[in-house]
């Protein structure tokens, strides 16, 4: 029993990773090195477990298949499908499901103490044994039950994909919803700190009327203008609102504000480069915000 609590356990952590690795993967997870130390040390506990319960032949197949992404591929693909085709009809900038999340580490600590106390309660390869007698002695059977459930399962998985999410014009909402998210990592980079304010605001923005900014994009102005046009927009309203200021006209040192002013300046000079306005008008927008930084507070 406690065998089957365990793979209950390991398909809910497989399927919570796979949910967390997108978010990983384009850099939007908090805390990424946490998630990437239970991840390691989840690998470690179904290795473990697969060996215990199915036995060493058995349990190394079985870990190699999960370890490469086919047992999700062939099995586990459904729980994330309906993520999938949402952000295929209305693509936005994800965000992660804080209770997912922080179930994440609960899952891993469970697991290794229920991989403790199934070393005290369960026999070696138990499992294995009980599957091989229900089949009759045989070993084939099994496996030719399981191969060929993972083969109806991948032809189901293509033709949803295929129904849902083939290439046609939502192709390019995606690419460019990917541009957005690539500029932004991008812009962090050469920002700082600072820009995580300024990149919560633009992604409530979008994610509240991605239409309209795909219908702006689409007719002729790039992602890129955009972006630094809004960068530049909401980090000057931002250090402009009085919010950052020690007392009237000072920023305040230990603040956020001169970060913000400097990733305002660094906007511009961003929009100079790309041809959306000339050096001259972003000189005057860099004095102007200064003015109006003396007025407030």
């Amino acid at each position: 029993m406690l065998d089957l609590i365990i793979l209950f356990l390991i398909l809910i952590g497989l399927v919570t990773h796979r949910y967390l690795t997108n978010f990983w993967e384009q850099g939007m997870l908090p805390y990424a090195m946490g998630f990437l130390t239970f991840a390691n040390i989840f690998i470690v506990i179904y290795l473990v477990n697969f060996v215990w319960i199915f036995g060493l032949v058995v349990g190394v197949a079985i870990f190699l298949f999960t370890f490469l992404q086919i047992v999700y591929a062939s099995f586990l693909w459904p729980f994330l499908l309906p993520q999938l085709i949402s952000i295929h009809k209305k693509p936005t900038i994800p965000k992660v499901n804080p209770l997912v999340y922080g179930s994440w580490s609960y899952i891993i600590i469970g697991l290794g103490l229920l991989t403790m106390v199934n070393f005290f309660v369960s026999d070696y390869a138990s499992l294995t044994k009980s599957i091989v007698e229900l089949f009759g002695g045989s070993y084939i059977t099994p496996i030719i039950w399981i191969v060929g459930i993972a083969i109806l399962s991948n032809i189901i998985r293509s033709f949803i994909l295929s129904k849902y999410l083939k290439k046609d014009g939502a192709s390019k909402k995606e690419s460019e919803m990917e541009e957005v998210l690539a500029i932004l990592d991008e812009a962090k980079n050469k920002l700082g700190t600072e820009f995580d304010l300024v990149r919560e605001q633009i992604e409530k923005m979008i994610n509240s009327n991605t239409d309209q900014f795909l219908e702006t994009v689409q007719k002729g102005r790039s992602v890129r203008k955009y972006l630094y046009s809004t960068i530049a927009n909401i980090s000057g309203d931002m250090v402009e609102s009085g919010q950052y200021h020690i007392y009237r006209g000072v920023l305040n040192p230990v603040g956020p504000g001169q970060g913000l002013l400097k990733i305002f300046d660094l906007a511009m000079d961003e929009l100079v480069e790309l041809g959306d306005t000339d050096k001259k008008n972003a000189e005057t927008q860099k004095k102007a915000i200064r003015e109006n930084i003396k007025s407030v507070g």
